[in-house]
């Protein structure tokens, strides 16, 4: 099975949130079917950069720990941060 996909693009959020657990459940956990991502860079560079860092994580055997962070961060990469008042 592959997952073509934008760590930044909302729907594809839903997707990994609502659908992607089931399917994991069902035939990728049973061994019936194996799962590979794919980058489908829509959104923003922001996309870019979350993919390169993503196969950074992939090369350290870390890419869907990394993957989950990502969705479970999306909207806060690249957010910037006022300082604390002093």
């Amino acid at each position: 099975m592959l997952d073509f996909s934008d760590f930044q693009c909302p729907h594809c959020k839903s997707w990994y949130e609502n659908i992607e657990p089931r399917l994991r459940a069902e035939f990728v956990d049973t061994g019936k079917v194996r799962l590979d991502y794919k980058h489908f860079l829509v959104i923003s560079k922001e996309s870019e950069y979350a993919a390169n860092a993503s196969e950074c994580a992939a090369e350290q055997g870390l890419f869907w720990p990394y993957h989950d962070l990502l969705f479970a961060q999306q909207g806060l990469q690249g957010a910037t941060r006022s300082a604390p008042a002093t």
